[in-house]
């Protein structure tokens, strides 16, 4: 009898120690200003808020960096579970994840510092655009031929140098860069209109434990509703609104996606 109280008092101890091990999470420190690196004093709009559900939720976490390529394999291939962040849902991920929590919601925009510029009609009279990845591939598709590319930095450094009209990416990327990596004005950054949204998100391995994902979705909820949400955004993106989902039809995992 005491033999069998003592194993079981044992498996539930190494259970629990299992289950105290922090929850590993890993995104790429190229995604700013949504992950920048764990030891920047602005880590990341998307990184914080992670920390903030797992807080609220009573879950530790640690937050690793990787090549993106590299942190997306190992999320979608770990026998343990891990979670990634800054995944944007398209059809061909949505197989190969687990779905655990909306992190934001980004405009698609034209920044400029003359004149704002708010549909495609308008850029295609610019001179030059900077972009890159999903951005440029978007503008081309529709046809516009005047679009270079370079990573989003030197895209800024150079609308402020005057070497191209107008950036194409997201508002929220595009507002942190010129005020807090570049150090100017906000007032002298002109925001067009929204042309597209793409939602960002926490997602997981497939199989990850279905527990765990109702507790940051709950989390994200509960800190949406008592204002801790639009205060990280304000830190981050100064006074631009908060976006609402692009598709809220889409669901965590397990909750009627």
């Amino acid at each position: 009898m005491l033999r069998s109280i003592t194993a079981a008092c044992l498996a539930a101890f190494v259970g629990f120690a299992a289950h105290a091990e922090p929850l590993r999470v890993v995104t790429a420190a190229s995604s700013s200003p949504f992950s920048r690196g764990a030891d920047l004093d602005l880590p990341g709009f998307a990184h914080e808020y992670v920390e903030l559900m797992a807080a609220h939720a009573g879950i530790e976490v640690s937050v690793e960096y990787f090549p993106w390529k590299r942190a997306q394999k190992m999320a979608q291939e770990d026998s343990d579970g891990i979670m990634i962040f800054n995944l944007t849902r398209t059809e061909a991920r949505e197989p190969v994840y687990d779905w655990v929590t909306r992190l934001l919601t980004v405009d698609w925009t034209f920044l400029t510092t003359d004149e704002a510029v708010n549909d495609l009609d308008a850029a295609q009279g610019l001179e030059r655009i900077g972009s890159r990845s999903v951005y440029k591939r978007y503008l081309e598709g529709e046809g516009l031929q005047n679009v270079e590319e370079s990573d989003t930095l030197n895209n800024f450094k150079k609308l402020k140098a005057g070497r191209v009209s107008a950036v194409f990416t997201n508002s929220q990327r595009g507002r942190f860069i010129w005020v807090e990596e570049l150090g100017q004005d906000p007032a002298d950054l002109h925001i067009g209109s929204s042309l597209r949204q793409g939602d960002i998100w926490l997602g997981a391995t497939p199989g990850y434990d279905a527990e765990i994902i109702q507790k940051f979705e709950a989390a994200n909820q509960a800190l949406q509703a008592d204002g801790t949400y639009a205060k990280l955004y304000a830190k981050y993106f100064g006074d631009l609104e908060v976006v609402p989902p692009a598709r809220p039809d889409q669901k965590p995992t397990g909750t009627g996606s």
